[in-house]
């Protein structure tokens, strides 16, 4: 009987090992297959350090020129890196699923398009304590246990565009924002909730001739701004201006005011430097500015603080990049060099 027992206890020992080691082999293939470049082929020598980078695979500020920016300085810190593009359409799942591969892959250093979400804090913390240092870009997530946050932050943004909005009205005016989030309804969401919102109102209530009247949340994607615009008008027809946070909402808000005729009749604020965006802005009437962050910046910089921190650095809570307003003094400089 000892021995039937025995036999049952490494019958299921060894079953919980190949189910360990074909768990393994799942997630190192999943890891694998959704990255793109890196390690010793871009370096051409042995690299120090490890870095998996997790962003969106719909967002465009993760593509050309924060890749350029990830490059140069992986090369010139010694860092080798891999780009996990994570699924949009439900993204904090996948970036939950994503976080959880690079933990169980061993990486030095986790870089990540972070959302505001409890469960990913606290997977961020779980990282933090298994000893992998975690930065975030997109969000700055302080109560995650992070080593630092690595962009231009989201309040700082918001009060960047009420800054614009106050050099275009010279009267009161009520303006609106379509930014993206996990919902898509027509919906005020606290300050205290939203970096963004909170520092609209910051900026706003400063002066107090311009009121933030209403802001629409979208899901990612150019026909989702088109549809929160139509939504946003149909209860607030008489908004003067909007805010956009991302050029998929600036390109779509623009489709919406071309079909409704408000082109010269509406003050748009966008985000990004697309071609498209810049060629409204240089047309006029269409769009009066957009806020673009450095992606190459930024892409530089998430690398660089991770090797400055396994240099056993200090480093700040906050790494601020650089930001620029594109408007119709400057839209010509910014179409050449994007032409070149």
């Amino acid at each position: 009987m000892k021995r039937k027992i025995m036999f049952a206890i490494i019958g299921i020992a060894l079953v919980v090992l190949m189910t360990a080691i074909t768990i393994g082999l799942f997630v190192a293939n999943r890891v694998a297959e959704s990255t793109e470049n890196s390690m010793d082929a871009v370096l051409g020598s042995p690299v120090d350090y490890h870095l998996m980078i997790l962003v969106n695979d719909s967002d465009d500020a993760y593509k050309d020129s924060f890749l350029a920016g990830v490059v140069e300085s992986s090369a010139e810190h010694r860092i080798a890196y891999e780009i996990v593009r994570v699924d949009s359409s439900n993204y904090e799942e996948s970036l939950l699923d994503a976080l959880d591969m690079a933990i169980y892959a061993g990486a030095d250093g986790i870089a990540l398009d972070a959302i505001q979400s409890a469960r990913l804090t606290d997977k961020i913390m779980e990282a933090s304590e298994a000893g992998i240092p975690v930065f975030t870009m997109n969000e700055d997530l302080p109560e995650s246990g992070q080593i630092s946050y690595i962009g231009t932050g989201r309040q700082t943004i918001g009060m960047l565009a009420a800054s614009i909005f106050e050099s275009i009205f010279t009267e009161e005016a009520d303006v609106a924002v379509i930014e993206q989030s996990v919902s898509s309804s027509l919906v005020y969401r606290p300050a205290f909730e939203d970096e963004l919102i909170a520092g609209i109102e910051e900026q706003l209530e400063a002066e107090g001739r311009i009121s933030l009247s209403a802001v629409s949340y979208t899901e990612r994607g150019i026909l989702s701004a088109e549809s929160a615009a139509t939504e946003l008008f149909s209860g607030y027809p008489d908004i003067d201006g909007i805010f956009c946070d991302n050029g998929k909402n600036t390109l779509g808000t623009i489709q919406f005011m071309l079909e409704k005729n408000l082109v010269n009749k509406l003050v748009l604020v966008g985000s990004g430097n697309e071609g498209e965006i810049l060629e409204y802005i240089q047309k006029g009437g269409i769009i009066d500015a957009s806020i673009v962050i450095d992606n190459h910046d930024v892409g530089y910089q998430v690398v660089r603080a991770f090797a400055d921190y396994m240099e056993g650095k200090t480093l700040s809570d906050h790494i601020s990049t650089n930001v620029e307003i594109i408007d119709k003094d400057n839209v010509e400089a910014f179409i050449n060099e994007s032409d070149q």
